[in-house]
């Protein structure tokens, strides 16, 4: 099975389809920034978006899920249950593709070949965190202290797989232009 799995993100890894995947990335974090804007405005609070946070309390959290109102809470539920869900899904075969381009050199190496399925942990770490965030959402004026700290764990997780996935593909892009420039010598 993992064999298939690779062998298609091998097939996939075409730079017209990582391109693609980017603009929709890109697409989605203009929309993201209008839902911030927007709860931003309705609550009066700097930062209402908490999968935009390292961790938080769930005090901080109930704060601002009263703070942007009824309907704030159903944008941000809705957008949770949709372009939230999408969103972890392209970055994470953008992320995962360029892992195959980057590391082609070494695919045989099985532990370099595990590091595609790294962007892909970390997508779906984000979906628990997200529809974590929207049952608490959905749940209100119910509160569930516990509910809103796995959401907050699940966020610290996302946020460090994020910084391994770009750790990854930093030392991918450091790793193929010395081969670039040693190739040239």
């Amino acid at each position: 099975m993992v064999t298939h799995k690779a062998n298609l993100l091998d097939t996939l890894a075409r730079w017209w389809l990582i391109a693609l995947v980017f603009v929709a990335a890109l697409g989605m974090i203009v929309l993201f920034r209008l839902r911030a804007e927007t709860l931003q405005a309705w609550s009066g609070l700097r930062d209402p978006i908490l999968d935009a946070q390292f961790g938080y309390t769930p005090a901080f959290a109930y704060e601002r899920i009263r703070a942007i109102g009824a309907g704030g809470r159903q944008l941000y539920a809705l957008t949770q249950l949709t372009l939230d869900i999408a969103f972890p899904f392209a970055y994470s075969l953008l992320a995962s593709l360029l892992v195959v381009r980057l590391y082609r050199f070494a695919e045989h190496l099985s532990w370099v070949r595990a590091l595609r399925y790294v962007p892909w942990l970390n997508g779906a770490v984000d979906v628990v965190e997200n529809l974590s965030i929207a049952a608490l959402l959905l749940l209100f004026p119910t509160e569930w202290p516990a509910l809103a700290h796995f959401a907050s764990a699940a966020g610290v997780v996302k946020w460090s797989l994020g910084g391994i996935v770009l750790l990854v593909l930093a030392l991918g892009l450091l790793w193929r232009g010395l081969r670039f420039v040693f190739h040239k010598l």
